[in-house]
Formats: C-alpha cells, structure tokens, sequence
C-alpha cells in the first residue's frame, strides 16, 4: 500500500489598492504608466530628510475589505520597518505592519483569515543578458497583504479562495486584482505530512487532535522543550503552555524571549496582570524583590541570565511556575 501525504496550506495574498496617489506620498498611483520613473518623488525615492504622510483612502481600503470579510477592525494600529536591502526598495526597509494590523479575523469560503494589514509595493525590476534596470513608478503603491490560517487541505480549495477574493476585492473596487499586472499576487505555504497510515483526511485530522490533546493533558511539558513544566494541567483552564503565552501576549500586549527555548520571561504591566489573573480566578502566590525569592521548579537557569541586581520586582505563578518581570 502506498503512503498517503497529506497538504496543509496557507496563503499571503497581496493586492495593489486603487487610490489616485501611492501610500505615502502624493505620486501618481497608476498601474497603466508605461513611461519609466515618471510617477516618483522625493519621498517614495528615499531622499533624505523626507517623511511619509499616509494615504487615507488606503486606509479606508482595507477597513472595507475587513468588514467585507467578517473580520474585527483595530481601534488602535500602527506601521513597523521591515527591513530589507534590495535594489527595488530605495529606503532600504519597507513600512509595513505586524503586530498591530488594521484587521483581524475574518473568513472567506470557509477558510479563517488572521490577518489584513497594510504595506507598501516595492519598485519593478527589468533584468536583461549582462544588466538589470529598475522602475520606481509603482515603489510606495499602497499594498494590501491578507493572511490566512494554515487551514486549507488542497490546491483546489486554495484556488477557490483566491478567486473568490478577486471577486470580493473588485466587488468592492478596493483593487481591479488583474495578476496579470501584478495587482494580485497569491504566496501558498505548503507543508506536507506522512498520514502515518491514516487513508483519509479526515482520519489524518483525528491523529492531529489526539496529538494535541495528548500535548495538553498528559505530556504539556512537550510544547516547552522540557523547560518550566514538570506537571499535568500546567497553564490557565488546563491550556498547554504555549496557549497561555498566547493568551498573555495578546491579552496584555508582552513581549517574551525566545531565544533559549528554556528562558521564556514575560514582561507584563501589573495591573493587567492582576485582572488577568482575576479573571481566572488565580493570585500571584508571591511578589517581592529579587533577594530572597522564592524560585519555582525548573527556572534556577534564569537567575544569571535575568534576575540579576538591576531586575525589578517580580510575580511568581505558583500554579504554572512562570517567572514574569514587572515593567
């Protein structure tokens, strides 16, 4: 019998919006310009001492699009620097955002979104024998990017989505989408699975939540790569770890160091903690200063590396032995 592989998928689809001037600046937004670097400016070129102003009707864009798709709209966002050296950007970073995008949520065709943000384009390059040239018309034209959750099982289901976006996009005339101008562009992350003798997908999926179940109640420590769990049930409501530092990093916006998968230390404001905590019905078991602490099982490899002299005070968990520093 052969094996059987199973697709998991998601996509990030960018799409060029139809506004008259591009993101940042008052240059011309024309995707129908043949003439070269016509439709460039001082600020979409980089030039010293320039600042972006946004592009409101952009903005507008994607609001329509995320109410379009269910999603929920931001009462707060802001822009980040993705930076990138490239001969198509001439700032050498690209404003774009991340964590605090315009929409989130949604779902089209059955397929969850996480995720609607707004970036610019890049320039165009024209790559010849022996040289390359680069037109900027269409460098700081406002982009859309919507990402989907790792949901879809199959080209065709991705197929689907996409086209069915298009639609929506040109329904609402935020974008034409004509890929073949390069409006739209659809990325498709694809990892493949061993079915590990399951002959379906459904049986596949059934394997996935009975892993998954396993990680949550029975080995949790699993999701940590051995590090502060040692018990069954660690974490709020029974979630695996991982699920709580979500949840404390969407509910209180903490900013975690990951780079030791054993040193995970959260820095939180302490009155979102205490009503988190409250929420769940749980307190703090200790606060104090750094002397004479009481340290939980497991996180003895944090004294040098974080609760040293200039350490402010800190809440200890005693049901989930996390170590938090207070800003």
């Amino acid at each position: 019998m052969s094996k059987q592989y199973y697709p998991t998928i998601g996509l990030e689809i960018h799409a060029e919006l139809r506004t008259k001037t591009k993101m940042f600046c008052n240059s011309k937004n024309d995707p129908d310009e043949t003439r070269p670097n016509v439709n460039i400016c001082p600020v979409c070129m980089a030039h010293p001492g320039t600042l972006p102003v946004i592009n409101k009707k952009a903005v507008e864009h994607v609001i329509r699009t995320g109410l379009a798709l269910g999603g929920e709209i931001a009462n707060f966002t802001e822009f980040d620097r993705k930076n990138y050296f490239y001969p198509d950007i001439p700032k050498g970073y690209q404003i774009s955002q991340y964590k605090y995008p315009i929409v989130s949520g949604g779902e089209l065709n059955g397929i969850k979104i996480t995720r609607v943000h707004l970036e610019e384009d890049t320039a165009n390059s024209k790559h010849f024998d022996d040289y390359s040239l680069v037109d900027y018309n269409r460098a700081g034209v406002p982009l859309m990017e919507l990402v989907t959750e790792p949901v879809i099982k199959s080209a065709e289901e991705a197929g689907n989505f996409a086209r069915e976006l298009q639609l929506v996009l040109r329904y609402l005339g935020v974008s034409a989408a004509d890929m073949e101008k390069g409006q739209m562009r659809v990325e498709a992350n694809i990892s493949v699975a061993d079915g590990n003798g399951a002959q379906t997908y459904a049986e596949f999926t059934q394997k996935i939540a009975e892993g998954k179940a396993k990680l949550a109640g029975v080995e949790p420590q699993a999701a940590f790569g051995g590090g502060f769990a040692r018990q069954s049930g660690f974490g709020i409501g029974n979630q695996p770890p991982v699920a709580l530092l979500r949840e404390l990093e969407h509910a209180l916006a903490v900013d975690y160091n990951i780079q030791d998968s054993r040193k995970r230390v959260l820095a939180v404001n302490e009155d979102s903690l205490s009503q988190l905590l409250g929420r769940h019905g749980s307190k703090p078991c200790h606060t104090g200063g750094t002397q004479g602490i009481r340290e939980p099982k497991g996180v003895g490899h944090l004294r040098s590396a974080s609760l040293n002299h200039t350490t402010r005070p800190v809440i200890i968990f005693c049901p989930w032995e996390i170590t938090a520093l207070i800003r």
